[in-house]
């Protein structure tokens, strides 16, 4: 919305509530001189103050236009076209801006004092509900598409992928994600400290909504993981998956690596993290496991999301896990064997 929209509407007697694109970019307007510290939390967004003087000097003038448009003796579209760039030098019509610009201020103000406040979502669709209703308004939905969900063939071509790249760190990584179904912005935050070898469990700590939770791992990956996460306390690491930096991996960088990979197994077809993920749950439900006992560590918060009927423990959902994560397309381990420190190379990545 421009500045120019914010000082008319102003005038009009009402407020403007637009969606404005690229807020971060937004210039703010200080209200007076002489009070450069005022605002230090807005510093960055701050320019130079309000110009009252010319709002002052052009008010009777831009009273004027608006009692125009108010009364219908003249459109807005009639007066704008008055104050266009070759005339914008005009004094009422900066005069205007100046006082768009001050609304717009204060209209960003507002709305940075209630960021903290979230709208009642349910009570605003049942309003539009009963106004459709009232109406007789017909919406034209589109019907929505069945999700693309990789399958077992592509999963095998990306993880022969991984293991031809002979990189320990990443083989760990990507079984870690198709294993317990993680979000990234979850794995990146992994510490060591949340690894349970003896459960074979990872604690997820601050995962979407805010949620801990915890999710299971097959007990044939855990000599891998504990030899990962062995390597990573010699080098004094905090994270389960950290740069040379000492740094935690980003999402971003968690993406570049998995994207490598899919490029280098041949697949075409998009397959991002959370693909992965909900690749796990299909699969699971495909092998009989119910909703049920897959939402405890999916980390769904709604029935909706899994249709869940009911929860149930932890125990019993890693129990049926347990029973068929040895049939997954990527198998915990390459070896016969269980691995050792002393493994041929190659042997339990």
């Amino acid at each position: 919305m421009s500045e120019i929209g914010f000082g008319i509407t102003r005038l009009l007697g009402f407020d403007l509530l637009p969606r404005i694109k690229r807020i971060n970019k937004v210039r703010l307007y200080r209200p007076a001189v002489g009070e450069p510290d005022a605002y230090p939390g807005l510093a960055p967004a701050l320019t130079r103050p309000i110009r009252w003087d010319l709002i002052a000097e052009q008010y009777d003038s831009m009273i004027k236009y608006a009692t125009a448009i108010r009364s219908g003796t003249a459109t807005t579209e009639a007066i704008l076209r008055r104050f266009t760039k070759a005339n914008a030098i005009h004094p009422t019509y900066q005069a205007m801006l100046e006082l768009g610009r001050a609304q717009k201020t204060i209209f960003m103000g507002r709305r940075l004092a209630l960021r903290g406040e979230r709208p009642d979502y349910a009570y605003l669709k049942d309003v539009f509900r009963h106004l459709r209703a009232e109406l007789d308004i017909e919406v034209t939905r589109v019907p929505k598409k069945l999700a693309y969900v990789p399958n077992e063939a592509e999963i095998r071509a990306f993880y022969q992928a991984v293991w031809k790249a002979r990189r320990a760190s990443d083989v760990v990584l990507i079984k870690t994600l198709l294993y317990t179904g993680v979000r990234v912005a979850e794995l990146v935050r992994i510490r060591l400290a949340d690894i349970d070898l003896d459960a074979c469990r990872i604690r997820v700590t601050n995962g979407k909504g805010g949620k801990d939770r915890v999710v299971p791992f097959p007990a044939a990956f855990k000599e891998t993981l504990a030899l990962h996460v062995a390597s990573q306390r010699r080098a004094g690491a905090a994270y389960l998956f950290e740069s040379s930096w000492k740094k935690p991996y980003s999402d971003r960088g968690v993406r570049k690596i998995l994207a490598r990979y899919i490029t280098a197994a041949g697949i075409t077809a998009s397959i991002s993290p959370h693909k992965l993920r909900r690749f796990l749950f299909t699969w699971l439900k495909t092998q009989g496991i119910d909703d049920a006992l897959i939402q405890p560590y999916s980390g769904h918060a709604t029935r909706q999301s899994l249709e869940i009927c009911s929860r149930v423990a932890l125990a019993d959902a890693q129990q049926r896990y347990d029973g068929v994560i040895g049939q997954f397309p990527v198998r915990p381990s390459h070896c016969a064997s269980p691995i050792t420190p002393r493994a041929a190379p190659g042997c339990g990545w």
